[in-house]
């Protein structure tokens, strides 16, 4: 398992980026929330606002022709965003997606199929909604039974689930898609569950929540253990 973590960074070099935008942009402690002694970690040191890695190549990027490619030119509130580096947001960004390839193919070395869990965070003030954990996945996903695993166990915690909504798909390895070996799931979790209103202040329930989200990472992993078992059945 992958932990694939791009918006949790906060770097932003001599780029000149608004505290309201951070505020507002950063998944923050994403890369504390998720944590897993099977899985191994992806986390993009730098802010969204430098580099999105999470954005496509620009030329099939959907939200490049409105300002946020993988190097943004508008700011959260759609004003524009003039002081950018776009050599450095492009070197960034193919660096990343180095290290995901790298580490997805030295994976599949011991285990016949990686699940890749993109996460991430969401508020409010990005896009409105009621939903506490949103699962996303892409039109080859096939692994229902444990997604309703995932949804069993969130439920019984008292959350509301949205599936692929608010948001919807999961970051693919560019060497691995349609591959497969590669699986891939987005976990978002809406930051009034573990942060103080309107701040990035960690709030008293927040280490309930990376306990749940540790516990929906250990169903994601026992599925890669049936693969395992299955491919074993079939040596």
């Amino acid at each position: 398992m992958i932990l694939h973590i791009p918006h949790s960074g906060t770097e932003i070099g001599n780029i000149p980026v608004k505290d309201s935008d951070i505020l507002r942009g950063t998944d923050w402690y994403v890369d504390q929330l998720f944590s897993h002694q099977d899985a191994d970690v992806l986390v993009q040191p730098y802010s969204r606002f430098i580099c999105d890695c999470e954005r496509l190549p620009d030329e099939v990027e959907p939200l490049y022709n409105s300002g946020y490619g993988i190097t943004y030119k508008k700011d959260f509130d759609g004003n524009p965003f003039n002081e950018y580096d776009e050599m450095l947001s492009k070197s960034i960004y193919t660096e990343h997606h180095k290290v995901l390839n790298s580490m997805t193919r030295k994976q599949l070395c011991y285990i016949p199929v990686v699940y890749i869990v993109d996460c991430h965070s969401f508020s409010n003030e990005q896009l409105e909604s009621d939903v506490d954990f949103c699962i996303g996945f892409n039109d080859d996903f096939t692994d229902f039974d444990m997604l309703q695993e995932i949804v069993d166990y969130l439920k019984k915690c008292g959350y509301k689930i949205g599936i692929n909504e608010p948001y919807s798909n999961a970051i693919v390895p560019s060497d691995y898609i349609n591959n497969p070996e590669v699986k891939s799931i987005m976990i978002e979790i809406n930051k009034r569950l573990y942060l103080k209103e309107g701040t990035n202040i960690k709030s008293d329930n927040f280490n309930i929540v990376e306990k749940d989200i540790n516990n929906i990472l250990t169903i994601i992993s026992k599925q890669e253990e049936k693969y395992d078992d299955f491919q074993r059945l079939l040596n």
